[in-house]
């Protein structure tokens, strides 16, 4: 990956996609303040929440101003925790 794209992509999840950051292991979830949650433990209204915050940044983002490449690596690194967060959603939902 070139140094440019790896740059844009850390920029990208400073400002708005904290939530992807490499770190975060499959099943937890990180919040706004860097703490880091099992989803397994959330709330449905904080697993709902989390859903909503991700299609808006997703539908908030302006692709425009970053590469199409790194557009791609967000789009399908958001969509994939947001498929996460569904699949405990429904899990808990149907208890």
């Amino acid at each position: 990956m070139r140094p440019e794209l790896k740059a844009e992509l850390r920029r990208l999840r400073e400002r708005r996609f904290y939530y992807l950051s490499k770190k975060i292991p499959e099943g937890m979830w990180r919040d706004g303040e860097g703490k880091f949650h099992d989803m397994q433990l959330m709330g449905i209204d904080h697993l709902q929440a989390c859903i909503r915050l991700i299609e808006r940044d997703l539908t908030d983002f302006n692709r425009k101003l970053v590469s199409p490449q790194a557009v791609q690596i967000i789009e399908a690194r958001a969509l994939a925790k947001k498929e996460e967060l569904i699949r405990v959603f429904r899990e808990k939902s149907r208890m």
